[in-house]
């Protein structure tokens, strides 16, 4: 995606930039490391003060002298100061593999420092720096060191799946010490009794506001299931599809949220508004097992371990096997997806939107089919819709001063918002009696 905003005043320091990057392109491209500890340094340009545009360097670890395969090498950054983007998909360091298609491992973009990294010390480790053509910063420096292993904590602690330490007799009290819930994992604890769900201790502020296109950024913590899927390895954020929370240890999103993904590179993140920042009851935790209803486009995701609710943490209820509303019924479907210009980027969105069932909304505009496992909502101005991004975000409607989930959002046109085209969703109730098997099963 091209990136626009500079200012004529500023081009001809972009061509200062350039001249400045040939300077570093033969300084910084395929270095080979030789000491087992040092720092490593983005390039600047001289006169900007920056790092240059197109930038393409790498660091390369297997020259390390009496580096072995049974060893680590510890990252800690001193400063990071770089363009931030979705996935850190602009300007990011990242470290990577140098043999093969390259693999990210941990990948950083922004301004906020991460705690340390280690990983293994493997023959093919790169360190990679990549810049656009637009938007300089100052750039980073990381201190690297060779180490025997990767134990980050003391004897008497427990080390957490994030790096975190806590006291071992803390591990399985119920208590989730860890933030990420890898201290209360195969612990055994009693599911509980039948839980309240499609409360908002938060009350949302309903309807799309003054807002003519998009949508309004929701009262943080006022839609408790809302939950985003991210990548592992990008620090700090990495946004790529949204859920619903229906238990303690349950969540639902759509099939291609994860099918075809890896369960060690996703962390899923509860209780956030920020796209970016961390929030202060934010936690995280780690998928184990997913399941599939066939070739439909809807999957339940088991935890790592159970949560505790709270005023920004609370299960969606579940509608009745196959409830219907009535068409034109209004319901509300946030998530973190593209905006397309009209603001709210980096937060949690809602809209409001009319719902339809398969009759009706067989009769829109449809770049692939539409089956009776889906319901629709569009408007005939368009305008007011989910985008990329909100795939597996759940649209609810409250009924009895409950909040239900009736859809999960599955595809839509190519082109958001567009008049009499409508978002699909999967149709929750469709799968009701698939959804009971499966929990009570696992």
């Amino acid at each position: 995606m091209m990136k626009w905003g500079k200012e004529p005043c500023e081009i001809f320091l972009v061509f200062l930039a350039v001249v400045g990057w040939s300077r570093a392109d033969n300084s910084c491209r395929g270095i080979l490391l030789k000491d087992r500890s040092g720092v490593i340094n983005s390039p600047i340009d001289p006169i900007t003060g920056k790092y240059p545009p197109n930038s393409q360097c790498f660091w390369d670890f297997y020259s390390i002298d009496g580096i072995a395969d049974d060893q680590f090498i510890t990252f800690r950054f001193l400063n990071l100061e770089l363009e931030l983007s979705d996935n850190c998909n602009y300007d990011h360091v990242e470290l990577t593999n140098r043999i093969g298609r390259p693999v990210p491992l941990k990948r950083f973009c922004g301004n906020e420092i991460p705690p340390s990294v280690t990983v293994p010390a493997r023959k093919d480790l790169r360190m990679y720096f990549f810049s656009d053509e637009i938007y300089e910063y100052k750039g980073f420096s990381v201190e690297y060191n060779v180490v025997k292993n990767d134990v980050k904590c003391p004897e008497k602690e427990f080390q957490c799946r994030n790096d975190q330490c806590v006291e071992k007799h803390r591990v399985c009290d119920t208590s989730d010490d860890c933030g990420d819930g890898t201290d209360e994992e195969q612990c055994n604890h009693p599911t509980g009794e039948l839980e309240i769900c499609g409360l908002t201790p938060i009350i949302p502020e309903l309807g799309n506001g003054d807002r003519i296109v998009g949508g309004r950024e929701a009262v943080p913590g006022s839609w408790p299931w809302q939950v985003s899927f991210q990548y592992i390895y990008t620090h700090p954020s990495s946004h790529f599809c949204g859920g619903a929370l229906i238990n303690k240890n349950w969540i639902l999103t759509a099939a291609h949220c994860v099918k075809d993904k890896y369960k060690d590179e996703i962390r899923i993140h509860f209780g956030n508004h920020h796209r970016w920042l961390t929030d202060p009851q934010e936690i995280l935790r780690y998928p184990t097992d997913w399941y599939f209803y066939r070739w439909e486009d809807i999957a339940l995701v088991k935890l790592n371990a159970p949560l505790s609710f709270n005023d920004v943490i609370q299960p969606v209820c579940l509608p009745e096997w196959e409830e219907d509303l009535e068409d034109g019924t209004m319901g509300h479907v946030t998530g973190w997806g593209n905006t397309i210009g009209t603001g709210h980027s980096t937060v949690l969105k809602q809209a409001m939107v009319p719902i339809f069932n398969y009759e009706a909304c067989s009769n829109y505009d449809s770049p692939f089919p539409i089956n009776p496992t889906n319901i629709c909502s569009g408007t005939d101005d368009g305008g007011i819709n989910p985008c990329f991004g909100d795939s597996g975000s759940p649209l609810v409607v409250q009924k009895d001063n409950k909040w239900t989930v009736y859809g999960l959002v599955s595809w839509g046109p190519l082109v958001c918002g567009i008049k009499q085209e409508p978002t699909v969703y999967m149709k929750v109730s469709e799968f009701r009696r698939w959804m009971d098997e499966t929990l009570s099963s696992n």
